[in-house]
């Protein structure tokens, strides 16, 4: 009998065909992940630092590669990049994950520098409309990330009821301090907004200089993103308005106001305490922050982290998050075993106070003694915290506004019941 070996060949062919469209069929979900190349969408200011921690993360990660997308510094060219980004979200692609630095809170008043446009007005709105992926599952099997070495009260402010959805990196806040230690410190905690304004507490505005240009810090957590709404009455907001003008005009009112002397301090952001600690080599030991309207103080947070929820490589998105929250990034320490000084400097480029305790107590350790205990007095008064957002702005011109009408209380309450609209229309939208 002939034997066809053509035929044979041929079937053999077939067969490792088959064999092999069959292990295609059979990839993981990670194998499927590792093909493509991970994405991390930034800004300018944090290219450097991120370029380095990618290096160290495709070191632990190989064969895995990742680049970084950046929106350029020029308002311009940030609308176009920002548009193109927000298209390819809505196609259900965009980056994979997102550093983002936001100190918009910081420039609400008219006379504040223009601000660049951001990818998201709103990141909060955004976690509650499914912006952003849900880590609470990721974290649980994280290798480096520890929430419990993070200060809780800033975390918090990156959940919804599905959990941890953005990561806050850095937060800060306005601080007013007195250059030369006094006799009598500043005791904690921080007066009631009542007292200020009655002239009870013993403190003039002059004590707070940025009191005219931060009313949204006066009033902490004020929306309701779930719900779509403000957190105050539009009765409650007239009165906020009331009282942060009435406060904040005591320094127009000659040398003495309701029996008391004014005494002008200094101010400062409280992240030049962490990151310029020489120079408050005088030793102030009475420190203030602009109080919320619960006696306590609202921290903004200026850097955070997020993945996007239409990522397909949820796992190395996540892992490059657990890198940069490790204890070793964030204190600085650093990976030596990827590369001599791998990851020492890449929380050096954070603007704010960090979010990760030891961090903060690393950065706090160098501040003379007296200035120390203070700041850190001051620091547990957070009670409140947010991120920036298009709202901020939309408050401070009411406030503003209000302040302009001089007094005049059926053009002040028209003047809120308009901004009060308009902000709930922005939270429905």
């Amino acid at each position: 009998m002939k034997i066809n070996w053509k035929k044979i060949m041929i079937a053999v062919g077939l067969g490792m065909g088959l064999l092999g469209c069959t292990g295609c069929k059979e990839k993981t979900v990670e194998e499927k992940e590792n093909q493509d190349t991970l994405t991390i969408c930034t800004q300018p200011i944090y290219v450097d630092s991120m370029t380095k921690l990618i290096e160290t993360w495709e070191y632990f990660n190989k064969p895995l590669k990742a680049e970084l997308i950046v929106i350029p510094d020029s308002p311009d060219e940030a609308e176009i990049k920002i548009s193109e980004i927000r298209t390819e979200m809505l196609a259900g692609g965009g980056p994979d994950v997102f550093l983002v630095r936001d100190n918009r809170c910081f420039n609400v008043s008219k006379w504040g520098e223009e601000v660049q446009p951001m990818l998201f007005q709103n990141p909060e709105k955004a976690m509650y409309t499914g912006t952003f992926l849900p880590l609470d599952d990721y974290i649980k099997n994280a290798k480096h990330f520890n929430p419990e070495h993070y200060n809780l009260v800033i975390m918090e402010a990156g959940k919804t009821e599905e959990g941890q959805c953005l990561l806050p990196v850095a937060y800060d806040y306005r601080v007013s301090y007195f250059e030369e230690p006094q006799e009598n410190p500043i005791q904690m905690p921080l007066p009631s907004w009542d007292s200020l304004v009655s002239g009870e507490a013993g403190l003039t505005s002059t004590m707070f200089p940025a009191i005219n240009h931060s009313f949204p810090d006066h009033l902490g957590e004020y929306a309701d993103y779930e719900n779509e709404k403000l957190l105050l009455s539009k009765e409650e907001l007239y009165q906020c308005v009331l009282d942060s003008i009435d406060f904040g005009i005591f320094a127009e009112n000659g040398p003495e106001v309701k029996g008391l002397n004014l005494v002008w301090a200094e101010g400062d952001l409280a992240s030049s305490f962490v990151r310029n600690s020489t120079g408050y080599k005088q030793n102030p030991n009475s420190l203030l922050a602009n109080p919320n309207r619960e006696g306590g103080i609202n921290a903004n947070i200026t850097t955070w982290a997020g993945i996007n929820k239409n990522t397909k490589r949820p796992s190395q998105a996540f892992s490059f998050l657990d890198l940069l929250f490790s204890d070793e990034i964030m204190t600085r320490e650093g990976f030596p075993e990827a590369g001599k000084y791998a990851g020492s400097s890449t929380a050096s480029y954070f603007f704010g106070v960090p979010s990760h305790q030891e961090a903060f107590e690393n950065d706090c350790k160098y501040l003379p003694d007296d200035t120390e205990k203070a700041f850190k007095a001051l620091n547990s008064q957070i009670n409140s915290v947010r991120f920036s957002s298009d709202l901020d702005k939309e408050l401070q011109k009411m406030r503003d506004a209000c302040r302009e009408a001089k007094g005049n209380e059926e053009e002040q309450r028209e003047i809120v019941k308009e901004a009060y609209e308009k902000i709930e229309l922005m939270l429905a939208e």
